[in-house]
């Protein structure tokens, strides 16, 4: 939805693309801004004229190439046929909403930025030398050596970047757990920030405010986006943390599928859920419905009588095909009941009537199995 601050200036492949109030202020920066530099610090150029046509031409391709790098996140996910709601231009840069995808499709979706920049700061140093116009030619090189930065810069795994992404979704794809691939991710991202923070400060541009503002947003920026990731998994992580894939977890009591239910009934102890395995999947019954059918009388429904003498296969449900890892946390688990893993669960094993199951095994190759409604 679009905000009262922001532009729609395009729709491209059905992705809408904002321009936020803040965009103008940026440009209006690097504009006046990088004109007053030129024509105050430097001996090349002392005509305000010829300064506005240089910082113009840099501000012009530094947008676009934000532009670009958004717009490659956006198609890339496109690719992987993820709904990519909006791409928003800002004073900071670009922001691109879509949905998560599998921890391989997030590599490609996070890389694909800086890579569309680096080629574009390839084509422009390309360009460059063809321009006669001097004012036009420095503008372009300019643009082509920020676009590298920034190419560079975001691919430092710190958050919010997309080399931080990008890690986090390589440590997932490694580790099967989002929640490890951010607790990493962060962890490395505190322990490289004063590093970033110290090649800023030790530039020798320090001693300019606007350079020193912008250090410590950047700085404050990458501090918020670390250390809140980093403590969200930890507090999941607590002994005391009330959901994750150990505590959730039911026992589980291995059956024959063509055992009565009558018959099962007479030695169930109403807490482990009925499992068998078939081919590949796992099969599951449903406690509730166990507890239905021992609780019928004369007067009850005669279908639910007729089922006692049936073998518990017939009321029996396919386990989703993934197998949720037991050391699984909060996080990992809502990606699994509400997000990319549950997409990718065929729709024959769930209906409206019958939520997902996931199984799980614990250290001791015991199998447990979670419910969607114990999560809620």
């Amino acid at each position: 939805m679009r905000r009262p601050s922001e532009l729609n200036i395009a729709t491209l492949f059905g992705i809408p693309i904002y321009l936020r109030i803040s965009w103008f202020i940026f440009m209006a920066i690097t504009i006046f801004g990088y004109a007053t530099y030129l024509t105050q610090k430097t001996t090349y150029i002392t005509n305000w004229t010829a300064a506005l046509t240089t910082s113009t031409i840099l501000a012009l391709l530094i947008a676009l190439g934000v532009l670009i790098h958004e717009l490659a996140h956006a198609l890339t996910a496109h690719l992987f046929n993820l709904k990519v709601h909006y791409i928003s231009m800002t004073l900071w840069g670009g922001i691109t909403r879509s949905d998560q995808g599998r921890p391989l499709s997030s590599i490609l979706i996070s890389l694909a930025g800086p890579t569309i920049n680096i080629l574009y700061a390839l084509l422009l140093g390309i360009l460059e030398p063809l321009t006669t116009e001097h004012n036009i030619s420095l503008g372009i090189l300019l643009a082509s050596h920020i676009n590298l930065l920034i190419a560079l810069f975001n691919l430092i795994p710190v958050y919010p970047l997309d080399g931080a992404h990008a890690l986090e979704a390589f440590i997932t794809l490694t580790s099967k757990k989002r929640s490890t691939g951010i607790f990493y991710t962060a962890l490395i991202g505190l322990l490289l920030l004063p590093l970033v923070i110290l090649f800023l400060v030790t530039s020798e541009n320090i001693t300019s405010p606007i350079y020193l503002l912008v250090t410590a947003f950047l700085s404050i920026t990458l501090w918020k986006n670390s250390y809140p990731a980093l403590q969200r998994i930890v507090t999941q992580k607590s002994r005391n943390y009330p959901i994750s894939a150990a505590k959730l977890s039911r026992k589980t009591i291995r059956i024959s599928p063509e055992t009565p239910i009558q018959e099962f009934l007479s030695t169930w102890n109403h807490h482990d859920v009925p499992i068998y395995q078939k081919h590949d999947t796992i099969y599951w019954v449903d406690p509730a419905v166990l507890t239905s059918i021992e609780h019928t009388g004369p007067n009850d429904d005669q279908l639910l009588q007729n089922l006692l003498n049936k073998p518990l296969k017939t009321i029996s449900h396919p386990s989703a095909p993934e197998y949720i890892p037991y050391t699984a946390l909060h996080l990992d688990l809502r990606e699994h009941f509400y997000e990319y893993h549950r997409k990718q669960v065929p729709d024959s094993i769930h209906t409206s009537e019958q939520p997902i199951a996931w199984m799980t095994t614990t250290p001791q190759k015991q199998q447990r199995i979670l419910f969607y409604q114990d999560f809620i």
